[in-house]
C-alpha cells in the first residue's frame, strides 16, 4: 500500500513532528511511504527520514490561486502513485491535488479544529467542497472531534480517534538514573537542587500566552520563595517575555534556555509542568511531561483536556486566568504527596493511551479499514497490505 504525506503549513513544530513520527514508524513491509512538502529550510527535519520518499515542492506552488497550484502539485502526486493521502491539517490545497491526481482515499488530521478561520465566500465555497472531497477525518482527541463535528458539520461517521504516541523507550529511565539525570540537569542550568521547578514548553508566541504564566509565577513567587520557573523554547516574544519579567522582578526566578534537546531528559529536574496557551490540538509538551511521571497544570482547551485528567494527573484551568494558575500551581508545591500520586497516575495514563505502538497501529488500521474494498480480492488470496 502507498501512503503520501502532505504537508503545506512551512513550519515545523509538534504537528509537524507528528506527521514524521507517522512517516517514519509505518511498517514499511507492508507500506511504502513517501512525504509532500514545501522545499523550504523550516522543514529540512524531513530529510533525516529513513526509507521514506521526500517530495520537496517548490514553495511558490504552496501560496497563491490553489486550483492552479493544485494542477502543478497533483502531477508530483502522480509520480509517487499513493493509494491514500494523508494531510496534516485541512489544506483545500492537498484535497483538491490529490482528486486531480486520481489519488483513492483521502485523510485529514484536523489538529485544532476549535481554531475558526476567517474565509470570504470563496474561501468558504472551497473548505464545503475540500471536505467533501475527504474520506475521514482524524482527530487527536474526543474534544477536538467534538468540536470539528460541531462546527465544521464534519460527519460523526466518518472522523476517528487517534491520539499522538510517544516512543517509551525515551521515557523509560530508571528512578535512579532520573535522580542522576535530575542533578546533572540543574547543576548544567545553575538551579538550586532544592527548588521546586516549574517549566513550561513551546514556542514563544502569543497562541501559548506565557505572558500568563509570568503573572502568575508573580503571585506563586510572593509565596514560594524555592521555586524556579523554566520557559523552554524560541519565538519572537523571547525579548517581550523578557522585559515582562524584569519588570515584575523575577529575573532572578527565570530561566529562558531557549530549544533544549532530550526534553525527556530535561524533564527529569521538573516538578510541575504547566501551560497556558489559548488554544491547542493534543499537546505533545504534556504528554512528554506525564511520560515522565511529571504532574500538569494546563488551560482547558483543545486536546489538553484530553492529555489532562483533572484532579487525577493534574489540573485544567480555564485561559487567561493567572490567578487561578497560580492557585494549582501553589496547590501542588504546597502537597508534595499528592504531586507525586498525580505524576505516577499521568504515566499510567500515557502508558495507556499515548504511546507511539497505539497510534502506529491504528492508524495502519484506519488506511486498511478504507482501501478494504480495494484490496479485499489480495486478502481472500492471503497477500498481506
Amino acid at each position: 500500500m502507498k501512503v503520501l504525506y502532505f504537508q503545506s503549513h512551512p513550519v515545523y513544530g509538534a504537528t509537524e513532528n507528528y506527521i514524521y513520527t507517522l512517516a517514519q514508524g509505518l511498517n514499511k513491509v507492508d507500506f511504502n511511504v513517501g512525504i509532500l512538502y514545501p522545499d523550504v529550510q523550516a522543514l529540512q527535519p524531513f530529510s533525516k527520514l529513513n526509507n521514506v520518499e521526500l517530495l520537496a515542492v517548490d514553495s511558490k506552488y504552496f501560496t497563491g490561486n490553489f486550483i492552479r497550484n493544485a494542477n502543478s502539485i497533483g502531477k508530483d502526486i502522480r509520480k509517487f502513485a499513493p493509494d491514500i493521502i494523508h494531510i496534516n491539517d485541512p489544506s483545500f490545497l492537498g484535497v483538491i491535488a490529490a482528486r486531480l491526481a486520481g489519488v483513492k482515499k483521502v485523510v485529514i488530521t484536523h489538529h485544532t479544529p476549535e481554531v475558526k478561520a476567517q474565509y470570504n465566500w470563496k474561501g468558504k465555497l472551497a473548505k464545503k467542497l475540500a471536505y467533501k472531497l475527504t474520506d475521514d477525518f482524524v482527530f487527536t482527541s474526543e474534544y477536538d472531534k467534538e468540536i470539528g463535528v460541531k462546527l465544521d458539520n464534519i460527519p460523526s461517521a466518518k472522523s476517528k480517534v487517534i491520539a499522538y504516541g510517544l516512543d517509551t523507550n525515551k521515557f523509560s529511565q530508571t528512578q535512579e538514573q532520573r535522580n542522576i539525570i535530575r542533578k546533572n540537569i540543574r547543576e548544567k542550568f545553575q538551579i538550586p537542587q532544592n527548588n521546586i521547578v516549574i517549566a513550561s514548553a513551546g514556542r514563544l508566541v502569543a497562541q501559548k500566552a506565557q505572558s500568563d504564566l509570568i503573572k502568575a509565577a508573580n503571585i506563586v513567587c510572593s509565596k514560594h520563595d524555592n521555586v524556579t520557573f523554566v520557559l523552554v523554547g524560541k519565538g519572537s516574544l523571547r525579548n517581550q517575555l523578557e522585559t515582562q519579567i524584569e519588570n515584575q522582578g523575577l529575573s532572578e526566578k527565570f530561566l529562558l534556555p531557549g530549544f533544549v534537546d532530550n526534553i525527556e531528559e530535561f524533564l527529569c529536574a521538573v516538578d510541575i509542568f504547566t501551560m497556558s496557551s489559548l488554544f491547542e490540538g493534543l499537546c505533545y509538551a504534556v504528554v512528554e511531561a506525564a511520560a515522565m511521571s511529571v504532574p500538569v497544570v494546563a488551560t482547558a482547551v483543545g486536546g489538553m483536556r484530553y492529555s489532562v485528567a483533572d484532579g487525577e494527573t493534574g489540573f485544567l484551568v480555564q485561559p487567561k486566568n493567572p490567578e487561578k494558575l497560580a492557585e494549582r500551581i501553589n496547590f501542588l508545591i504546597d502537597n508534595p504527596d499528592i504531586t507525586q500520586q498525580m505524576g505516577e497516575k499521568g504515566r499510567t495514563r500515557f502508558m495507556k493511551l499515548f504511546t507511539l505502538e497505539r497510534m502506529i497501529s491504528e492508524t495502519e488500521a484506519l488506511y486498511c479499514r478504507l482501501l478494504q474494498n480495494n484490496f479485499q480480492n489480495l486478502e481472500t488470496l492471503g497477500i498481506n497490505i
